[in-house]
């Protein structure tokens, strides 16, 4: 459970307030790298598109509440749609292009936006899954060119009149819901995990500063590479965090153990989540004269990972912390990780261990055959 700050009730604020203040408090930084094209993105330059596509959503009628969906490969508007529905109060839910033709059509039916945009490539099969549905959103906007019967996102990027009197959503209840993500679907279909404005902010905020060993300390310098879409959690609390700390990230299509070097080495990039099954690709592809000297720390997560495996990975990044996380999405995000000096030699001896719980969340260890409550200053780690 997230620990709850009681200041953060009677006060009206929310997630998309929060974003919208440091997106203009950082407009100057760089907020994304467009690996495919080396486009760079100014936080001033997304936090524009952001407000433009917000009021053309409100053009259209869509407002508090109302279910804003999309599916897209990752590129520089693929968070626009999430980022602009914070803004007016409404729902943000994200597909992923690779999922199943089964779990999207039954997220389709949970969900039922009333909006949705789609990649190019995503539309055809949408189009499929939209009728299996039996949903019909009420508009669909296309990412690039679009048909005729679907609008073009960039009618939605058009200069606004009063775009600099934009007035951003907030609310006084901090536990309203402010997105919406879905379980992983291990044991069944993917189920909706609704998300408030309070966890997702201390979630993606805290967790950076329960960590002191793998953060940056100037955070201009900060360049996170992450590969997963925004359906998954990992990423959300990644967009989220480097709002709050005005750091860039890197967007990639697609994994490429290969590439990957060459990311870290062109952009500088001082922090990477590479989960347990693309650990061995990036192994066995790693250059000897590759300069890592700004990767700062290199989580890996979401699966178990085998002791000889984390052995290897640990070998082959030397200069580099690498260390292995828990999350659920249900809370919002991440809760343990081996994070502090302190943990080194637990880590060395607990290879696969996830690490420690996170100081600001309340815990707690039952013994399944007593139903007694164990007593957690004795296991300060979580060794699963």
């Amino acid at each position: 459970m997230v620990t709850e700050n009681k200041e953060a009730k009677n006060t009206r604020y929310s997630l998309g307030l929060a974003l919208y203040a440091h997106m203009k408090s950082f407009r100057n930084r760089i907020a994304q790298y467009e690996d495919e094209t080396d486009y760079v993105d100014t936080y001033g330059a997304l936090l524009t598109r952001c407000i433009r596509v917000a009021m053309k959503l409100q053009e259209l009628g869509i407002g508090e509440d109302d279910i804003v969906s999309a599916c897209t490969h990752n590129h520089r508007n693929s968070c626009v749609p999430f980022i602009a529905s914070t803004f007016i109060g409404a729902i943000p839910a994200t597909f992923d292009p690779g999922l199943s033709d089964i779990d999207t059509v039954s997220l389709l039916r949970l969900m039922q936006p009333k909006v949705i945009f789609i990649s190019q490539e995503m539309l055809k099969d949408f189009e499929t899954y939209m009728e299996k549905a039996r949903v019909k959103p009420a508009y669909t906007i296309v990412f690039g060119e679009s048909r005729g019967q679907y609008m073009s996102f960039d009618e939605f990027l058009k200069p606004q009149i009063k775009e600099n009197q934009f007035k951003v959503y907030e609310t006084s209840n901090p536990k309203k819901t402010a997105v919406v993500m879905f379980s992983s679907g291990t044991t069944g279909l993917p189920k909706g995990i609704c998300l408030n404005h309070y966890a997702l902010l201390k979630q993606s905020g805290s967790f950076r500063d329960d960590c002191p060993e793998i953060i940056n300390s100037d955070t201009a310098d900060s360049v996170l590479l992450l590969y997963p879409t925004l359906y998954w959690i990992s990423a959300v609390c990644t967009l989220i965090g480097a709002v709050l700390r005005g750091e860039a990230k890197v967007l990639c299509r697609s994994f490429n153990a290969k590439r990957f070097f060459e990311i870290v080495e062109k952009y500088k990039v001082t922090l990477t989540f590479v989960p347990p099954y693309n650990l061995p690709l990036i192994l066995q592809e790693r250059p000897k004269d590759v300069d890592l000297s700004s990767l700062k720390a290199m989580l890996t997560g979401s699966c178990p990972i085998t002791a000889q495996l984390m052995k290897e990975t640990i070998e082959a990044f030397p200069e580099t912390p690498v260390k292995n996380g828990y999350g659920q999405t249900e809370l919002a995000g991440a809760i343990s990780l081996f994070s502090r000096p302190e943990d080194r030699d637990m880590q060395k001896k607990k290879l696969t261990s996830c690490g420690r719980i996170y100081s600001y969340l309340q815990w707690k260890l039952i013994q399944l055959r007593t139903s007694a409550i164990m007593d957690t200053a004795v296991t300060h780690y979580a060794l699963c």
